[in-house]
């Protein structure tokens, strides 16, 4: 998941041991994002469009 930070606050990113201060407007991901999404500190970041497939034939 990712998520865009609505609230500036001071998160542990996955596979780091030290937290960092996170501010409005920057990406989080993984288990930090759904973290902030649910404490109301990120909204989801909305996902790229899918390019159109390939015409059959």
């Amino acid at each position: 998941m990712e998520a865009i930070v609505t609230v500036p606050f001071l998160g542990v990113p996955d596979g780091v041991v030290y937290p960092k201060d996170y501010a409005v407007g920057d990406l989080v991901t993984g288990d930090l994002a759904e973290l902030a999404v649910r404490e109301g500190w990120a909204k989801p970041a909305k996902a790229a469009p899918k390019p159109p497939a390939p015409p059959a034939g």
